[in-house]
């Protein structure tokens, strides 16, 4: 009888270690599917300095990921920030040169940028001071509206906007 509380304190670190492990495993798998039922509704995070004021819940990520893209050249990552569908970039859409026009101005030191709500809920404009004073302005627009991260920016080939100036002098 002695034998048996023994042995069970002999097993009992290693039912603990298998049962950390299991969780974890559960919680990563679950991380996991989760991504790949709903993917389109991830907010875009990126490295990049700026610094930013006036953004809402998920609009300061896809703003610094268009900035790397900028800087670094990139269509493949200019093309995880544009709008596509449920999250996918669109094939159709390719960034023309133009959309890398502010290369040099984002590598040129921190941006300052201010993102402007337009009153309705899915749109916003994105006013982007260069260090060396270069002035872009783009849109950026909710593409999954059940999340309030989903948000990417518009065609960055899109000109329209450019003649935009604020009452702040942007």
């Amino acid at each position: 009888m002695r034998d048996a509380p023994r042995s069970r304190r002999r097993f009992a670190p290693l039912i603990v270690m298998l049962s950390v492990f299991g969780a974890v495993l559960l919680g990563v798998g679950g991380i996991y599917a989760w991504a790949s039922i709903e993917p389109w509704t991830e907010g875009l995070s990126c490295s990049y300095p700026a610094k930013i004021t006036g953004a809402i819940t998920g609009q300061s990520g896809p703003v610094r990921c268009y900035l790397k893209a900028l800087a670094d050249d990139s269509t493949p990552q200019m093309l995880t920030v544009t709008r596509s569908n449920f999250g996918e970039p669109d094939v159709t859409e390719q960034p023309d040169p133009s959309a890398f026009r502010f290369s040099k101005d984002a590598r040129s030191g921190v941006a300052h940028v201010k993102i402007e709500q337009t009153g309705v809920g899915a749109d916003a404009l994105v006013v982007i001071r260069f260090a060396d004073g270069k002035l872009d302005v783009q849109r950026i627009s909710l593409v999954d509206p059940s999340s309030a991260v989903a948000w990417r920016m518009g065609s960055v080939d899109d000109h329209t906007t450019k003649s935009y100036t604020s009452a702040d002098g942007y």
